[in-house]
Order: C-alpha cells, then sequence, then structure tokens
C-alpha cells in the first residue's frame, strides 16, 4: 500500500499502458478481420503482418523524435492521433465501400496507428526512470513486462470474441474509446521538475543517435558470442513468421 500511494504517478503509467495496449489490440484485429472478410485474400493479411514488423525493424530511428518533445505531450499527442484514426477507419467503414482505393486508405491508416504505437511504448518507458527510484526500477519494469505479455496472450482470444459478437466496426468504436481512457490516464501524470530536468539531461541522453548506433555495431562485431547468440534468434522469428 505504501508503494503504490509512493508511485502512484508510475500506476497511472501502467494503466494507460493497458489501456494503450487493449485499444491496439482491438484496432488490431478489427483490421485483420475486414481484410480477411472482404478480400479473402492471403496477401493482405501478410501484407498486414509485413507492414506491422517492418515498423517494428525500423522503430529503433523514432528515438531522435521522442527525445525532441514533451514526454507528456508527445503520449498525449499519440494518443489523439490513434483515436482520430479509429473514429476516421469507422467512418469509411460506416460510408465507403469495399474497392482499391479504401483498402490503400486503411491500410495507409493502420500504417500510421502502428507507427504512433511504436512511439508510444519506448515513450513510457523513457518515463518510466524518472518517476522511479532506482532501488525500486527493476520491480516496475518487471511489472510493466509482465502485465504487456499477459494482456497480449489474452487479448486477441477476447477481441475475437467482440468482433463476432457485435461487429468490426463497433469494435473499432470500443478501440477510440480506450484511447480516449488512455489520453485521460496520461493527462494525470505528473512530472515534477526534476524529472523534467533529468529527461533533458545529457547524462539520461547521449544526443548522438548515429554515433551510439556505430559504438553499438563496433561492439557486436567485437562480441562474437552475441552474434552466434542472435543470428540462431533471427532464424526462429523469421521461420515463425513464415
Amino acid at each position: 500500500m505504501v508503494l503504490k500511494k509512493k508511485y502512484l504517478n508510475v500506476y497511472k503509467l501502467l494503466g494507460g499502458r493497458i489501456a494503450t495496449n487493449v485499444a491496439d489490440s482491438l484496432f488490431y484485429m478489427a483490421i485483420l478481420w475486414y481484410f480477411k472478410e472482404t478480400s479473402h485474400s492471403p496477401a493482405m493479411v501478410a501484407l498486414l503482418f509485413s507492414i506491422e514488423a517492418g515498423i517494428d525493424i525500423v522503430s529503433f530511428g523514432f528515438g531522435p523524435l521522442i527525445d525532441s518533445f514533451s514526454i507528456k505531450k508527445l503520449l498525449a499527442f499519440s494518443t489523439i492521433l490513434q483515436t482520430l484514426i479509429s473514429l476516421v477507419v469507422v467512418f469509411i467503414l460506416k460510408v465507403a465501400k469495399s474497392s482499391i482505393a479504401i483498402d490503400v486508405l486503411l491500410l495507409l491508416l493502420f500504417s500510421a496507428s502502428t507507427i504512433l504505437s511504436s512511439i508510444i511504448y519506448p515513450t513510457e518507458y523513457k518515463l518510466l526512470p524518472v518517476l522511479v527510484e532506482k532501488k525500486d526500477l527493476l520491480h516496475f519494469n518487471g511489472l510493466f513486462q509482465v502485465s504487456y505479455k499477459i494482456l497480449d496472450l489474452v487479448l486477441d482470444g477476447i477481441t475475437t470474441f467482440i468482433i463476432a459478437t457485435t461487429s468490426i466496426s463497433m469494435t473499432i468504436v470500443l478501440s477510440a474509446i480506450i484511447f480516449g481512457l488512455a489520453l485521460f490516464v496520461y493527462a494525470k501524470i505528473q512530472v515534477n521538475v526534476l524529472a523534467k530536468d533529468l529527461l533533458q539531461s545529457e547524462e539520461y541522453f547521449s544526443g548522438s543517435y548515429l554515433k551510439d548506433l556505430r559504438m553499438g555495431w563496433t561492439t557486436l562485431k567485437e562480441e562474437k558470442n552475441i552474434l552466434k547468440l542472435i543470428l540462431p534468434l533471427c532464424g526462429q522469428l523469421l521461420f515463425w513468421y513464415l
């Protein structure tokens, strides 16, 4: 109880993360279901997976963007855009007939939503260390990771049930509502002056991404054991996606 009161802002951040994760899953599964039902094309479904995987691969490049803005403003702006995208998709599904142009538009909106999600999650992790004392950071990192993994395991099944019992449009409306809830929770997070100073300090972030990437690549080449570990994992993931 003492820990919960002390870290109330962290639990607000966790609540926002859970809401964002739920809304993401609802939106993603609804779009996936739409293409599966309308196009009946495995290629379109594979394209959705490819877009998501491709954005995940390049998401490390979003670092300069994340560090250029206020954390709270970035969380709020990204979540507002997520909400608007969900509402626009609902409007399109209600008034437009399926066509190549509509499919392309939905893919673009899906891509934008996925990019925003790839910005929100690391933004949350950047905020976490300035809200938590170092001795408790491991505990909260584990809590965030466990909640994320558990939600991933159960949300797909729940979302499928929601789509099957309601509709694709209603599922996306629910996604917009939950994004709105996440926005409300993020707005309640308080970042004190010391935390703001730490977020902007050179100690927290080096400010040189190209230098850091070169250093990481050099380290990877020198540490052969790391490379030997990574390559089998890459092969396993590739086999899983195929």
